[in-house]
């Protein structure tokens, strides 16, 4: 429930408030790349607070700008709805936390198998989620 509050809040701002502002003084495409950058930005310490390595942020960065361009789409095809983007970003965080990614910084440890580093990077992420959401 918190992750679904955290997305419409991130949501209304991103999209709700500041979309409609961007595309109108620099188009659709190029408002997409600008709260990309800036929704990657965001996210670049809670990713170097998880334990990835800076090569895993970048491309995580890139992709994170690249994917902004659905939102932006589905927004623009939807009459301007919110629910359908925040759907898209919460189907997106499901799927991410349902199939494990193999990330190139987390090293296994020596007699650790992959399994269990990615349970303890779960495990990690999740407690760094609920003292983020606490403060």
């Amino acid at each position: 429930m918190p992750g679904m509050l955290s997305g419409w809040c991130e949501k209304l701002g991103w999209t709700a408030y500041a979309t409609d502002p961007l595309q109108d003084r620099y188009g659709a495409s190029h408002a997409a790349l600008v709260l990309g950058v800036a929704w990657a930005l965001v996210h670049v310490v809670p990713y170097a607070q998880a334990g990835n390595d800076a090569r895993w942020i970048v491309g995580q960065c890139l992709f994170t700008v690249a994917l902004r361009v659905v939102p932006a789409w589905i927004y623009n095809n939807t009459g301007h709805s919110v629910l359908a983007v925040a759907t898209c970003q919460a189907s997106s965080n499901l799927a991410w936390s349902l199939v494990p990614v193999p990330r190139p910084g987390l090293a296994l440890r020596p007699g650790r198998d992959r399994a269990a580093d990615d349970g303890d990077h779960a495990r990690r992420r999740a407690a760094l989620r609920a003292r983020t959401l606490a403060r």
